[in-house]
């Protein structure tokens, strides 16, 4: 039976850097769910509560 560790070692060694940054990927994410908040407080902010 083979063990998974020299398969992970390979996989951690080949990666490398990431070619798009990690915190452009959080900010961008973060801009849109902040939009989509704005969004939803806008759409239902004149409304009562039933």
């Amino acid at each position: 039976m083979s063990s998974i560790a020299p398969y992970v070692v390979l996989a951690s060694e080949a990666a490398g850097e990431p070619e798009i940054s990690v915190w452009l990927v959080g900010a961008i994410t973060f801009a849109i769910l902040l939009i989509l908040l704005a969004v939803v407080v806008g759409i239902g902010g004149g409304r009562d509560h039933s």
